[in-house]
């Protein structure tokens, strides 16, 4: 980060790395073997504990708001799109002229928020109970477009802040509400009160040990008939982290797998796009309150910056060689009917 190696290609860089991954890694087997165990056996072990998300939520969403402004969509919505024919599909961005793009990630992250609602099957009324707030975007629109009520958890004190802000601007704070609260903490009120449980990409920091804990807290919440689980989650290779394909060993018994979707391949796209915005918006003056060293130290604030893309690149080049996947899982109720076909 600091300058050592530069590249005019970062994605290449990474693409040629995961090509070459399986080979690095026998140049130290011994230590990769070590390692992978103890990573293995922490998280089996421990896990997310209630303090340990807490710590995650921190250096994960409790940095800045105005950093997440700058690279987001307008909705602020802080997971995989989904583009369609009309932003030219997963690869459009790098076919289309930048203005015919330029707006392309609101309309996608729209169509996914809208999806995921449509897979939950509400409708008017539905009550709908979501882990992992983000800044309000799906509780948002659900309440808005859709006519439901949300409970919504976050751990991050930044997002709450903001979520509060922006259901409050759109009017919409009798129908959604957002709980500073950890999802194994849920009052005594909210059981079987709800229609639809929705968490979009936070179960990957939760940690295999607490998959049932957290299947069985979601049968607690959710009505016993007609009721739907939607869940999104980056999964990786069972070679590396099998703990990732346990979700539907830790569903049974609750709930019948009704879908699974593959949304790897639109995950470049909407990294790229998070690339491009941090580029042209991102600038020291916004993270002066968070961040005010990095408006005297110009050195510390591309350092910052660079770790980003890196992370953008990284992902990027992961999920297109197929070394991250991102899937998105329906359930139902045991007795419920699937989708209506007749």
């Amino acid at each position: 980060m600091v300058g050592d190696v530069q590249t005019d290609d970062l994605k290449d860089i990474m693409k040629l790395w995961l090509d070459n991954e399986s080979t690095m890694s026998n140049l130290d087997s011994s230590f990769v073997r070590v390692s992978s165990a103890l990573s293995g056996v922490w998280n089996a072990l421990f896990g997310q504990t209630r303090a340990n998300a807490r710590l995650n939520a921190i250096a994960s969403y409790d940095q800045s708001n105005e950093l997440f402004k700058a690279f987001l969509s307008k909705d602020m919505m802080y997971s995989c799109a989904l583009w369609g024919e009309e932003e030219g599909g997963v690869r459009g961005d790098l076919l289309l002229p930048p203005n015919q793009a330029s707006h392309a990630l609101e309309s996608a992250q729209l169509r996914k928020i809208h999806h995921v609602l449509q897979k939950a099957r509400v409708r008017p009324g539905s009550r709908i109970l979501e882990f992992g707030s983000g800044w309000g975007s799906l509780a948002i629109e659900a309440a808005r477009s859709f006519g439901c009520e949300v409970d919504t958890l976050t751990l991050s004190v930044e997002q709450k802040k903001l979520a509060d802000e922006r259901i409050m601007r759109a009017g919409l704070q009798h129908q959604v509400r957002v709980h500073l609260m950890d999802y194994r903490e849920l009052p005594a009120h909210f059981e079987k009160a709800f229609d639809a449980f929705v968490s979009i990409e936070m179960l990957e920091h939760v940690g295999s040990k607490y998959y049932d804990t957290y299947f069985r807290v979601v049968d607690w919440a959710l009505k016993s008939k007609d009721a739907t689980v939607v869940i999104s989650s980056s999964t990786f290779p069972e070679s590396r982290y099998s703990g990732y394909q346990l979700t539907h060993d830790a569903s049974q018994r609750r709930f019948t797998l009704d879908g699974v979707e593959n949304h790897s391949a639109h995950y470049p796209r909407t990294l790229r796009e998070w690339d491009r915005r941090l580029e042209a918006n991102l600038d020291p003056s916004l993270l002066a309150k968070d961040f005010p060293d990095l408006m005297t130290d110009k050195a510390a604030y591309e350092s910052f910056k660079k770790k980003w893309r890196y992370l953008f690149a990284y992902a990027g080049a992961g999920f297109a060689k197929g070394y991250i996947t991102c899937h998105m899982l329906t359930f139902i109720r045991e007795r419920d009917m699937p989708a209506s076909c007749d």
